[in-house]
C-alpha cells in the first residue's frame, strides 16, 4: 500500500526523564552580586514508549496501536520562575500494525494462521516547547510547541504465526520512498517534576 500525503501518523509518547542542572539556583541573593543567566539552565535525558498509528485516507480500520521506543535529550532555557523554553532532540519509531487470521487449504486439510503486518518509521525529531510552570514550587508544567521529524528509515514487515504462537515466516521490505521525508506537527507536554 502506498501512503500519500493525506495519510498521517498519530502518536502519543510517555517519557521518563532524568534532568541535570549545570548551575546552582539562578535566584539572586543580597550578599553576592547577581551572576549572568546561563543560556542552558537544565539538561534532561529521556526515554519512553511511543504509541502510534496511521490515520487518514489510506489507513486501515484493522490497524492497532503500535508501541515502540523513543529516546533523546532536552535542553532548557529559563526565562523566569514561571516560564522556560524546552528544545528536545530525539529518536523515535512510529508506525502501525495490523493483525488478522487467514484460513487456507493445505494438502493435509484447512490450515489457519495469524498474520501480523506492520510499518516501522524511524525519525530524528526536534521539538521546541514554551512551558508554563505552576504551583508554589513550580513543579507542575504545561507546554505547547511544534516539532519537525526527518525520516531516517522505513520498513514493512509481515510475520506469520501458527495459532499456537510459533513463528512460521518473516518478510521485511525497506520502503522509504513510499513515505513523506518530513513530519511536522504539534507537541503538547504536561507533567510534574519530582
Amino acid at each position: 500500500m502506498r501512503y500519500n500525503s493525506a495519510t498521517k501518523v498519530f502518536s502519543v509518547t510517555l517519557w521518563l526523564t532524568v534532568s541535570i542542572s549545570p548551575c546552582a539556583s539562578q535566584a539572586t541573593s543580597e550578599i553576592a552580586p547577581s551572576s549572568p543567566r546561563r543560556f542552558i539552565s537544565k539538561i534532561e535525558f529521556c526515554a519512553g514508549v511511543n504509541f502510534s498509528n496511521f490515520r487518514g485516507k489510506d489507513s486501515s480500520p484493522d490497524q492497532v496501536t503500535n508501541p515502540a521506543m523513543t529516546a533523546g535529550v532536552g535542553l532548557y532555557h529559563s526565562l523566569n520562575k514561571r516560564f522556560d523554553i524546552c528544545g528536545r532532540f530525539f529518536f523515535e519509531r512510529k508506525g502501525s500494525k495490523t493483525e488478522f487470521t487467514i484460513t487456507f487449504q493445505d494438502p493435509s486439510g484447512p490450515r489457519t494462521v495469524r498474520n501480523v503486518q506492520g510499518h516501522d518509521l524511524d525519525y530524528l525529531t526536534a521539538a521546541v516547547l514554551p512551558r508554563v510552570l505552576f504551583g508554589s514550587s513550580q513543579r507542575l508544567y504545561f507546554g505547547v510547541g511544534a516539532y519537525m521529524g526527518v525520516l531516517l528509515s522505513a520498513s514493512t514487515y509481515t510475520r506469520t504465526y501458527s495459532l499456537e504462537g510459533d513463528l512460521i515466516s518473516t518478510y521485511y521490505a525497506v520502503s522509504i520512498t513510499e513515505y513523506s521525508k518530513y513530519d511536522f506537527g504539534v507537541s503538547i507536554c504536561s507533567g510534574i517534576q519530582i
